[in-house]
């Protein structure tokens, strides 16, 4: 396994990073068990979940994959200082609680706490902020419509909001229930509002963002990287196969029982198979060619795509089979050879922003 450090601190994590977003759906408590085992036998030690997960699942199915890891955690409690453990807030409006979905001080704290006691562990190394909540973003496919905030109150009311997310995250920190904290699918400037309110206010900087980032979606070369790259703030992407899109299994016509964009989200049609379309589907296929044309798995090129720079921390993936888990984390020694290079660089430009 390979290595990098997490932002700026002295937390080392594994470039391949296990994602857990459908234990609990797909994946039952023995499924997970078997992932979690397998995944620090072969060096995996950085682990990503949140409290919203299984995603997209049912109301009552809330928090059902932190219980299934804190488990696992009750059982190995002699391993927990073995994982670098990453969960998030999440500000949905379906809570089970009916709490509010605005992140505030107090939102952040009562959500750490419930995550704590899910997780049977005092702390988590990495706590997130699952996605802003005080303005719209771009991300979830919201790029082709997205309408950003703008004017002077509404900056101020923004970043009053980011500041005391910040204190209260510098608090949490140190309280020693969480080592540092960072952010998922949000924007360049808030990434950059929140790094300066914390340089100017002698606060806990964030150290990480991840965004869903693969073959087929790469705004972030151009919005993220440079922020990322100067900052010294850790890119974790996700989604490097597009939930097994890019394995072909939605090619042809095919919708395999128990897929995820076939069953397991509680979207309505039309928004859960937005990425299975005849574009995406034709981009997938010039891929699979691509990737026959070598002789190599198109899934450990994809995932070895997104950690190619050295901005791009650790990869999030995910597997609903042992086999599959194996593969994708071999994938962090596939090597992209020159040749390789360019040839994606000319299918990237034939497939742009696929969805």
């Amino acid at each position: 396994m390979k290595y990098g450090k997490l932002g700026t601190t002295d937390i080392d994590v594994s470039r391949i990073c296990l994602g857990t977003m459908t234990w609990g759906v797909q994946n039952d408590q023995a499924d997970a068990d078997g992932q979690m085992d397998m995944a620090l036998d072969m060096g995996v030690n950085f682990w990503d979940t949140a409290e919203m997960y299984p995603m997209r699942s049912k109301p009552e199915q809330y928090g059902d994959t932190e219980t299934i890891l804190g488990d696992w955690m009750g059982r190995n409690a002699s391993r927990r200082s073995e994982v670098v453990l990453a969960t998030k807030h999440s500000p949905v409006t379906d809570h089970p609680s009916g709490r509010s979905s605005v992140i505030s001080r107090q939102s952040i704290t009562n959500a750490l706490d419930e995550s704590l006691k899910k997780l049977k562990t005092d702390y988590v190394d990495l706590y997130q902020l699952h996605w802003p909540t005080n303005r719209s973003h771009y991300h979830f496919s919201k790029y082709w419509d997205h309408q950003h905030a703008s004017g002077a109150d509404a900056r101020d009311r923004i970043v009053d909001n980011q500041l005391e997310s910040v204190q209260a995250l510098t608090e949490l920190q140190k309280a020693g229930k969480i080592r540092c904290w960072g952010l998922s699918d949000d924007t360049a400037w808030g990434l950059n509002s929140f790094l300066r309110l914390a340089e100017q206010q002698g606060l806990a900087r964030p150290q990480s963002i991840q965004h869903e980032y693969h073959l087929l979606l790469w705004l972030d070369e151009v919005i993220m990287q440079e922020t990322c790259a100067l900052e010294g703030v850790s890119y974790l992407p996700w989604g490097p196969i597009i939930g097994g899109m890019l394995s072909g299994k939605y090619n042809d016509g095919k919708r395999p029982d128990g897929a995820r964009f076939t069953s397991h989200f509680r979207r309505p049609e039309a928004e859960r198979n937005q990425r299975v379309r005849p574009g995406t589907l034709d981009a997938v296929a010039s891929y699979l060619a691509f990737a026959e044309q070598y002789g190599i798995d198109i899934t450990q090129l994809a995932i070895a795509w997104t950690i190619r720079e050295p901005w791009m921390t650790s990869t999030i993936i995910g597997a609903t089979n042992l086999e599959q888990l194996k593969t994708n984390i071999e994938a962090v020694d596939f090597d992209i050879t020159d040749e390789m290079y360019a040839a994606l660089a000319q299918l990237r430009r034939k497939h742009p922003l696929a969805f």
